[in-house]
């Protein structure tokens, strides 16, 4: 399951897949709202992010920056960050993103 394979709240965070760590603005939509947040981390599985008004654990979501738009489900919430599980693997170049902030 992936969604528990983002789950922060066990040593050593249950962390499978490598992780690229960046700060960068992006977006998560769910149920017709648009919540900007900061992209703290980015996986093939997953990404970490940051924001206010973030969608429930267990809300679909697309999770968008820049050409980058993906579905998902957010695995967890805690103290203003989200995992958020997708759908599908994304491609190792997504993570050369250069506009880190």
């Amino acid at each position: 399951d992936i969604a528990a394979g983002m789950n922060e709240s066990s040593p050593p965070h249950n962390r499978r897949a490598q992780r690229s760590h960046v700060l960068m603005a992006a977006t998560v939509e769910s149920a017709g709202m648009v919540v900007p947040v900061k992209l703290r981390n980015l996986s093939t599985v997953g990404a970490l992010v940051e924001g206010n008004r973030l969608p429930s654990v267990g809300s679909d979501v697309t999770f968008c920056k820049k050409e980058l738009c993906v579905s998902g489900k957010v695995a967890w919430i805690a103290e203003g960050r989200a995992g958020i599980a997708l759908d599908v693997l994304l491609d190792r170049r997504f993570f050369s993103l250069d506009d880190a902030q």
